[in-house]
């Protein structure tokens, strides 16, 4: 999962398909193309990648189930750690733009893109 990060509100939003979300204060924008895969975000955005089977495991023990299951937690507070990276600028899969708008060619990857 990708996350836009906004460095002048703080505010955090997760990358939707083919419809733009942005910040809190507008700043910051993004989108997954038609392929869930690669994204557009706007110049000032950080983008976070975040481990879906770390959110799932922190989701099942924050509802009981590892507990239930007899899986102990990983630290000494009984939590989970998720795992979460930055996403270097120039990551193949990330396209920065001044304008975050959807065009035509986002709906789908042409064969030069790998689509």
């Amino acid at each position: 999962m990708k996350l836009l990060f906004c460095p002048q509100c703080q505010d955090v939003r997760k990358l939707r398909k083919l419809i733009v979300t942005r910040c809190q204060c507008g700043a910051v924008a993004g989108f997954y193309k038609g392929d869930g895969l690669h994204a557009v975000v706007s110049t000032e955005a950080m983008v976070v990648g975040l481990d879906n089977r770390s959110l799932a495991r922190a989701y099942m023990q924050t509802s009981g189930f590892l507990r239930d299951v007899g899986i102990v937690p990983v630290d000494d507070e009984g939590d989970l750690r998720l795992e979460a990276w930055a996403i270097s600028l120039d990551s193949p899969r990330i396209e920065r733009r001044e304008e975050v708008e959807l065009t035509r060619a986002d709906y789908n990857l042409s064969a030069a893109e790998g689509g």
